[in-house]
């Protein structure tokens, strides 16, 4: 009798280790209540999205590599008060280059970009985006640093072609001891006429409960809180409140 696969798997679960599930689509249907001081608003937003490989899971159901070099299209639908708005996007990879964009219904093509995949932790990307009565340039980039099993730390930078806005962003994920998982995130924005700052955290009870909270630069916050049936389907809900709005959504999602 072969005794090795079985202590392999014996190792496995002593280790606390997870096994990575594959999803190659991803669905969701999306409500909001929006409360503008004295005016109220809901809004619904229906989209899909499906890439031509499959995306491996980094423990929890849906937390992936901070970089996604995989090629994808999606479509969407967003319905705002008395506005309706169907929404188109894509992107493609020729080995190291990248090409996508993305549309709506009302305007056509909104933004385009072009990218260099220098590897699988490092992305460098040109967009034009189409702004009110101009077309504006951005250049962004994503690094990817990788730890012991999926732990990573993820940044992000995009400056427009005027050197006026510029954003920063980055992520930490890890997983912890029990089957538990951990990311943390933070982001500048700093434009002409305004700065933000966010903080974000999550924490992983399993690979299928999480909590979130968050902060906001203008005496904002966010609290959530996420839970997968089972390997495909999925309930989200959060509470967002800042010095002009108070919204809370709810989230149906599905991924195969």
């Amino acid at each position: 009798m072969n005794l090795k696969p079985l202590a392999a798997l014996a190792a496995l679960f002593l280790s606390g280790a997870t096994i990575a599930e594959e999803y190659q689509s991803f669905s969701f249907l999306d409500y909001t209540r929006f409360e503008f001081g004295p005016v109220d608003e809901d809004g619904l937003i229906l989209g899909t999205t499906y890439y031509l490989d499959e995306r491996a899971t980094l423990g929890p159901l849906d937390e992936f590599t901070y970089i996604n070099p995989i090629s994808r299209f999606g479509l969407g639908y967003a319905s705002f008060g008395d506005n309706d708005t169907f929404l188109f996007n894509g992107e493609y990879f020729f080995d190291k280059l990248v090409v996508g964009a993305a549309a709506t219904d009302d305007d056509g093509i909104e933004q385009a970009w072009l990218g260099v995949l220098f590897s699988t932790n490092f992305l460098v990307r040109l967009d034009a985006i189409d702004e009110i009565d101009d077309t504006e340039w951005y250049l962004s980039a994503w690094y990817q640093w990788e730890f012991k099993s999926n732990d990573y730390f993820g940044l992000s930078a995009r400056i427009d072609e005027d050197l006026n806005d510029l954003s920063l962003s980055a992520k930490y994920f890890t997983a912890l001891q029990g089957g538990r998982f951990l990311s943390v995130g933070a982001s500048i924005v700093d434009t002409t006429f305004d700065s933000f700052v966010t903080l974000d955290g999550r924490y992983f009870w399993s690979e299928r409960t999480s909590i979130s909270a968050g902060l906001r630069n203008d005496s904002g916050f966010l609290i959530g809180f996420k839970h997968f049936f089972n390997s495909n389907f999925s309930l989200g809900f959060e509470y967002e409140e800042n010095d002009s709005v108070e919204a809370v959504s709810l989230r149906l999602g599905a991924q195969f």
